[in-house]
């Protein structure tokens, strides 16, 4: 378990590698299989889901992160 603020953890990070998709969360976007729109649009937030390379749950990202999914 890491015990770093969320934003300094990220600044150790390679920005190539790893990206921020909500406030809690980080992926490493090699590990990401695809990016859904959310089946329940925009109460979750930005209506975009992460699905990560043989994982079965889905991260949301907040609207605040969406722009570089968008451009894919």
């Amino acid at each position: 378990m890491i015990r770093l603020p969320l934003k300094s953890l990220l600044e150790q990070l390679d920005p190539q590698l790893f990206t921020q998709i909500h406030r809690s969360a980080v992926v490493n976007l090699q590990a990401i299989d695809r990016i859904e729109r959310s089946e329940y649009g925009a109460r979750s937030g930005s209506g975009l889901e992460v699905i990560l390379k043989g994982r079965t749950e889905r991260l949301a990202v907040s609207e605040g992160f969406t722009k570089q999914f968008r451009q894919m």
